[in-house]
């Protein structure tokens, strides 16, 4: 299953084999899996009760654009992801 993200998603490997994946610009937003892709898609499922967690608070999350590579995109710089 493929997983779409409108926000900047960092996967890596962790000391145990297992894959972390983050959405680094929204705070807690992390997942575990096996694999690189489980890992993702079970971030999603985190963002979902996240995203339902700030609505119910009324809390802006961060948009896509205010992701530090987007600015850093529209303002010429270039950033690599780690």
């Amino acid at each position: 299953m493929k997983v779409r993200f409108d926000y900047q998603v960092v996967c890596h490997r962790d000391d145990n084999g297992s894959y972390v994946a983050s959405a680094p610009v929204i705070a807690g937003c992390h997942a575990i899996g096996p694999t690189p892709e489980l890992a993702q898609e079970e971030l999603h499922n985190v963002f979902e009760m996240i995203a339902e967690e700030f609505a119910a608070r009324g809390i802006h999350a961060a948009s896509p654009s205010e992701q530090p590579e987007a600015r850093d995109r529209q303002s010429g710089a270039h950033v690599e992801a780690a």
